[in-house]
């Protein structure tokens, strides 16, 4: 009676090996594939890799006992061969007892001893970048009966599990993705083009690309560094600053992520101008200054322009009204009065002006001495004299006119002499520019 027993058990064996032959794939597979575990009620279908899909489905026993009639997929997995891992679940339908081993470039990745019913999962992790070969070791001995060990693999015998085998080759999506080739400001800032009014830029960019695994979103960085990097991860394709920013340049840069953890490199896809500041212009002025804003000397009037954010991007004068001309060193040597306007515009289109007059006074004063009286004989008064200091002045005109008397030091502007005598009279006049002439004593 064992006899027999142990007959059909090599018998079962036997068939099982036959039909194994015939269904197992010889090679790595390239498309779907079907897996049958001997003398279970259910087989998985497994696909050829792709990238983090997951599929679930139902099995179910039929009466023979020996196979499902009709099985859909019950297996799930999501192959990331270049990422970091996956994982691989199978599930039974009835009372068994059976072992998942997962290989990864011939390495023993993880082991698991599934029954009754449900899902058991197995995972992968830690892999490094590239193609790996999965194989997936399945065995689905039937253990109706735990207690008949002739029916029965041994569970502390691995060498006597029935396997099938399955290897999966990735394809591995290892090609990093496609930046986008451009962006754009959606307020209208152009890129590389200073402008003067726009301080918080808010950006836009056309999807990045993936032909495997697609593109995943993008690690984004804005800043004054032009190589500048940055772990700030966003999906989505636009990207808007919080708060005003200093006059500078700022670059928006970024690197595609693919779903398989491949980056792009860095690429500047935007370059942001802001200048809100006018041009400076400093006047140098050389020559003796007077009183009042005038010059008493030949003036030297010189002009620097500058811009320490986008720079100078014209620049004129224009003297009296007259015709706009090129800044160049000025001499203003006669007497006179001018008006010099100087104008710039940086490459942000902000403009400035400095308005300089000019006012030039080379000549003395002309003091004067009135008198007012009864004039006698020989140049005599035979009246009281009244004395007033005046002068002239054709350029900045007169400031003030004394007088002094008998040498006495005391300069006032006008005196009345009322006691015979003779009276050396001194006077003198400035003008506004402060030049001071001196005439007498008469």
């Amino acid at each position: 009676m064992k006899n027999n027993r142990r007959f059909f058990i090599l018998l079962k064996s036997v068939l099982l090996t036959v039909v194994m032959a015939l269904v197992l794939p010889s090679s790595s597979v390239s498309s779907a594939s079907t897996l049958y575990l001997p003398g279970d009620s259910f087989y998985p279908t497994l696909a050829a890799p792709e990238y983090l899909t997951e599929t679930y489905g139902s099995c179910y026993y039929d009466s023979s006992g020996v196979g499902a009639t009709v099985c859909g997929p019950v297996w799930r997995r999501g192959f990331r061969i270049n990422g970091s891992g996956f994982t691989y679940a199978i599930w039974t339908d009835t009372h068994r007892l059976g072992h998942l081993q997962v290989w990864v470039d011939g390495v023993l990745e993880d082991s698991l001893t599934f029954n009754y019913y449900g899902w058991q999962t197995a995972t992968v992790s830690g892999l490094t970048p590239g193609v790996h070969e999965v194989l997936l070791r399945v065995d689905g001995t039937a253990c109706a009966d735990p207690s008949d060990t002739d029916n029965c693999a041994d569970p502390s015998n691995p060498n006597s599990y029935f396997f099938n085998e399955l290897t999966v080759t990735g394809p591995g999506d290892l090609d990093p993705p496609t930046n986008p080739a451009s962006a754009a400001e959606t307020h209208g800032a152009v890129d590389g083009v200073w402008q003067n009014t726009i301080n918080m830029p808010e950006f836009t960019w056309p999807a990045g690309t993936d032909a495997l695994s697609g593109a995943a979103g993008y690690e984004v960085y804005f800043g004054a560094d032009p190589n500048g990097t940055s772990t700030d991860f966003q999906v989505g394709t636009t990207y808007t600053t919080t708060a005003p920013y200093a006059d500078g340049t700022y670059y928006l840069r970024l690197r595609t992520k693919d779903n398989a953890d491949n980056y792009a490199p860095w690429v500047t896809l935007f370059t942001f101008n802001v200048d809100t500041t006018p041009p400076v212009i400093v006047l140098s002025r050389s020559g003796t200054a007077g009183a009042g804003g005038w010059w008493t000397s030949p003036l030297d009037l010189s002009a620097v322009i500058t811009d320490a954010g986008s720079g100078v991007a014209s620049f004129n004068r224009v003297i009296d009204g007259g015709a706009p001309q090129p800044v160049s060193d000025q001499t203003f040597a006669m007497d006179g009065t001018h008006t010099v306007v100087y104008f710039a515009v940086d490459n942000a289109g902000n403009p400035a002006t400095v308005t300089e007059n000019v006012w030039i006074d080379q000549t003395l004063p002309v003091p004067q001495l009135d008198a007012t009286g009864t004039m006698g004989e020989n140049g005599w008064y035979v009246s009281a004299v009244g004395l007033q200091a005046n002068g002239t002045d054709a350029a900045s005109g007169l400031a003030a006119a004394e007088l002094e008397v008998g040498g006495s030091g005391v300069w006032m502007n006008a005196i009345t002499l009322n006691t015979s005598g003779t009276y050396p009279v001194a006077y003198r006049a400035a003008d506004v520019a402060g030049l001071t002439a001196t005439d007498g004593p008469d």
